[in-house]
C-alpha cells in the first residue's frame, strides 16, 4: 500500500565514496564534440569531388555513420585525424 511519507535516501557505500573521490582526482579528458557533415560538405571541406569521398568510404579509409535509413554523415574530427596520419 503506497504511503505519502518520503522514503529515506539509501546510504552511500564506502566503495562508492572512494570511487567518487578517485574520479575527482583523475577526471576523464573531455572529448571534442563531433562535427557532423554530409558527403557533399565533407567533399567541400577536403576540396575534392563527392565521389572521391564515397570512394574513400568504400575503401574503408573514412568512416561514415548512418543517420536514418539513407542519410550518411561523417565526423570532421575523424577526417582531420585521417589527414594528419598522412592521407
Amino acid at each position: 500500500m503506497p504511503t505519502d511519507t518520503p522514503e529515506a535516501p539509501l546510504p552511500t557505500s564506502p566503495v562508492t565514496k572512494a570511487a567518487n573521490r578517485e574520479r575527482r582526482r583523475h577526471p576523464q579528458p573531455k572529448l571534442a564534440a563531433r562535427r557532423w557533415a554530409s558527403i557533399d560538405e565533407t567533399a567541400d571541406y577536403l576540396s575534392v569531388h563527392h565521389q572521391s569521398v564515397r570512394n574513400l568510404i568504400a575503401r574503408g579509409q573514412l568512416r561514415a555513420y548512418r543517420a536514418g535509413s539513407r542519410l550518411l554523415r561523417l565526423d570532421l574530427n575523424e577526417v582531420d585525424r585521417w589527414l594528419e596520419e598522412g592521407a
